[in-house]
């Protein structure tokens, strides 16, 4: 910085500090922070104070022992952080109210090098006759700004003597200082972040959901992550140094692998630690520096079981329904939705029997999703579809080359998949005789072995079984196994055709109504007195999938065709009625409910009021029948006698 400029620099400064109103014969400096101020103010500044201080004792400790000087150490606003040097200087300043705490702004003590430094961001000498209050005048000062990163300042650091003292080179070494100490502090900075990412790095790969180990070139284990010690439950001081080959058998076979720039991609291998064995998925791949350089492996490892889970969790095979999808008010219905919510929160192994279209694997998912395994996978099999040849290794799963055409790799069973949670072995009646004693043993023993393997696996499953079958009368046809029989039916629940809760048919079809005009975006027909009552009486042997059906086909062809084409074979006993259409008229449309009680009047009229008859006719129970009549206040006229 020239002469013209410095002049010019200092003649504002002095101007300023006029309009400051700063006396200028004053003897002291007038600003100085309490303790409390200066507390804090060190506090904010704890940063510059931590990497300054060691820099100045080492920087100008053989400069205070053969001259005379003593350093100041600033904050941004000229607030006196730190001040050390000669003894007798230090006694001097004291006299001025120079000490820490002191404020050498321009506001507050007018021209100096501190005040110049802090305005103009950079290296100021200052002798003493160039200070603007009287009590600086007896002092030569060099002041160096501290620029921190992002071109920040952060204070300043000066050397000060007696008047003509200053050896003007001093400015060199100030001038150092302040580099040295914004370097320490950006340096600290940096080591601060790099010490972030790697506790963000050895976070996140701690807290992986799968295990990984880095192993180097020794083939030794360098660095293993929480999650594999917890899946393999040893401590790290214990792996860590330990041959991989300990506790994977078919490393060599990888390492090869890996070595030849290939990757490992979700195999499943054996990793043997203690005296338990276990597959894993294992990937792998080689890491390498500068030049390609070879610098070890990393291998990751994921317990096949919680693979299982995850499958079964994204599989189709999943529980959707609940006991809030279940319809019904019929008597025998409720006594089976009771059943089963009481036997889901059992792990007791359930036999559902019914006709087919009953609702069984509906009833099997709500068991499951009411059961404490509802977080778990529910996994259905349907027994009777799957050839003899094929069930086991569908139930049990099997290992790699176990037959022509097995997988490469094996494929897991069904039993592994639902490990935890349920497995529901539909049409149970039709499985073969042979499997049924392989079933009965993994029943009895929780632990299945695959095709063409050896190892046993221990599994928890809770089993539902199914079927349409009258399993007592196949014992008797030496078809079905007594004592696997008894294992599955500790909970039997029995669901009714719908022939045995007709009072149950009009809340379905107002149910599937609803629904199937909602999934094909249709209106909801509007079905005449006549067309129920057919819908009622008929016998329905396909049961609730065969009324689904039939209302399926009417909103579907609503308004195109007359109802009799849409109903099933021998459904029509009494002249139909039609669905509306821009040809036909149709009977004025009555609620279901008033359709239920028209049904209810003309069965006690056709009976006479004889109660058990009536009841029979219609489908119901006694209790049910009176209730109803309750209901809709239904009142008996011109009859002599009731039953």
């Amino acid at each position: 910085m020239d002469a013209e400029t410095l002049a010019a620099i200092y003649k504002e400064s002095a101007q300023r500090s006029k309009e400051n109103n700063i006396i200028s014969n004053s003897n002291i400096l007038p600003k100085r922070l309490t303790d409390k101020e200066l507390e804090n103010v060190s506090a904010v500044n704890a940063e510059l104070l931590e990497h300054a201080i060691p820099v100045i004792h080492h920087l100008f400790n053989t400069f205070e022992r053969q001259q005379k000087l003593f350093t100041i150490l600033t904050d941004s606003e000229g607030a006196v952080l730190h001040i050390s040097g000669d003894t007798s200087l230090l006694f001097a300043v004291d006299q001025i109210n120079l000490k820490s705490g002191t404020v050498l702004s321009e506001q507050y003590a007018g021209t100096n090098a501190v005040a110049l430094a802090l305005i103009h961001k950079h290296i100021f000498f200052v002798k003493g006759c160039q200070n603007y209050i009287e009590a600086l005048k007896s002092l030569d000062m060099a002041c160096a700004p501290v620029i921190n990163y992002n071109n920040r300042l952060s204070g300043t650091i000066s050397i000060a003597t007696e008047n003509g003292n200053l050896n003007p080179g001093i400015q060199a070494l100030v001038a150092m200082t302040a580099h040295v100490i914004a370097d320490r502090i950006w340096n600290n900075l940096i080591q601060k972040q790099l010490n972030n990412e790697r506790q963000y790095a050895f976070n996140i790969i701690n807290n992986l959901t799968y295990g990984l180990f880095a192993i180097n070139l020794e083939q030794k284990i360098y660095w293993v992550n929480d999650t594999a010690c917890r899946a393999i439950n040893i401590r790290r001081t214990h792996l860590l140094n330990r041959d991989m080959i300990d506790f994977l058998p078919d490393w060599e076979i990888i390492r090869q692998e890996l070595d030849s720039d290939k990757i490992i991609t979700d195999e499943e291998h054996d990793l043997v630690f203690s005296n338990s064995q276990e597959k894993y998925i294992i990937n792998a791949y080689s890491i390498k520096g500068l030049g390609s350089q070879l610098l070890g492996y990393v291998i990751t490892i994921r317990p096949f079981s919680r693979m299982m889970k995850i499958i079964g969790r994204y599989s189709s095979s999943n529980a959707f329904f609940s006991f809030k999808d279940i319809l019904g008010q019929s008597e025998a219905m409720k006594y089976a939705v009771n059943m089963a919510k009481t036997a889901a929160r059992s792990p007791s192994t359930i036999l559902i029997t019914g006709s087919s279209g009953t609702g069984k694997e509906v009833f099997a998912q709500a068991i499951h999703n009411a059961s404490n395994r509802k977080n778990n996978n529910f996994i259905a099999i349907n027994c009777g579809a799957i050839s003899s040849t094929l069930i086991e290794s569908e139930l049990f799963g099997y290992e790699e080359g176990a037959f022509t055409g097995a997988l490469r790799k094996g494929k897991p069973g069904k039993f592994e998949l639902a490990d935890n949670g349920t497995i529901f072995l539909d049409e149970i009646g039709d499985m073969p005789h042979e499997m049924q004693v392989k079933l009965l043993r993994a029943i009895q023993e929780k632990k299945i072995t695959k095709v063409g393997g050896s190892r046993e696996i221990p599994i928890d499953v809770r089993i539902i079984a199914a079927t349409n079958k009258d399993l007592p009368l196949e014992i008797k046809k030496g078809s079905f196994r007594t004592d696997l029989y008894y294992r599955l039916s500790v909970v039997p629940i029995h669901l009714p055709s719908l022939q045995h809760r007709t009072d149950d048919i009009p809340l379905l079809i107002r149910f599937f109504l609803k629904q199937k005009s909602q999934l094909l975006n249709r209106p909801i027909p509007e079905i005449d007195k006549g067309t129920l009552q057919h819908l009622l009486n008929y016998s329905w042997p396909g049961n609730v999938r065969e009324l689904e059906n039939t209302i399926e086909k009417i909103v579907l062809f609503y308004g195109q065709q007359e109802i009799k084409n849409l109903l099933p074979d021998n459904a029509i006993s009494n002249p139909p009625g039609h669905v509306k259409s821009n040809n036909h008229e149709t009977l004025p449309v009555e609620p279901l409910m008033n359709v239920e009680k028209q049904a209810i009047e003309n069965a006690l009229q056709q009976t006479g009021w004889n109660i058990a008859a009536t009841a029979k006719a219609l489908g119901i129970g006694r209790n049910t029948l009176y209730e109803k009549i309750k209901k809709h206040h239904i009142v008996r006229l011109n009859f002599t006698k009731s039953v």
